[in-house]
Parts: C-alpha cells; sequence; structure tokens
C-alpha cells in the first residue's frame, strides 16, 4: 500500500469518526428529550389519577346516598302498608 492510499482511508476513517461522534451527540439529545418528556408523562398521569380518585369518592358519595334514600323509602312504604291494613 503506498501513502497516498493510506492517507484517503484514514481521511475516510475521520470522516466516518466525524459522523459518528455527530451521530452519537444527536442520540444523546433526543434521548434527553425523551427523558423529558417521560418525566411529564409520569406527572401527567399522577395528576390524573389523582382526579380519579375524586371522581371516584364523589360516586361513591352519590351511591350512599342514594341507598340511604332507597332505605327511607322502602320505610315509608313499610309504614303506609301498616297503615292501610289497620284502616282495614
Amino acid at each position: 500500500m503506498d501513502e497516498k492510499n493510506l492517507e484517503k482511508r484514514f481521511d475516510r476513517i475521520d470522516k466516518n469518526i466525524s459522523s459518528l461522534t455527530e451521530t452519537v451527540g444527536m442520540l444523546v439529545s433526543v434521548v434527553g428529550e425523551v427523558k423529558e418528556d417521560i418525566v411529564e408523562i409520569k406527572e401527567d398521569i399522577v395528576e390524573i389519577k389523582d382526579e380519579l380518585t375524586a371522581v371516584n369518592s364523589k360516586i361513591a358519595g352519590v351511591h350512599k346516598r342514594l341507598d340511604e334514600e332507597l332505605d327511607k323509602r322502602k320505610l315509608i312504604e313499610v309504614r303506609v302498608s301498616k297503615l292501610e291494613e289497620a284502616r282495614v
């Protein structure tokens, strides 16, 4: 191999290394952005979980009130039935 060919090979190697270095730098940047996005998504998920917990609590409260109202209505029906029986 002559010196000229060797220089060309070294130049190509240098260009490839430079290109790889640039690509790795871009990848590092992209990974950093992805990490930031993941952190934001996790924060959003925590917020959504908190909101769902609040909604579930409200639903449970409404359900409990409906059950209590139904129980009251059943008691009223029983009382009315007894009063009607007593009148007959």
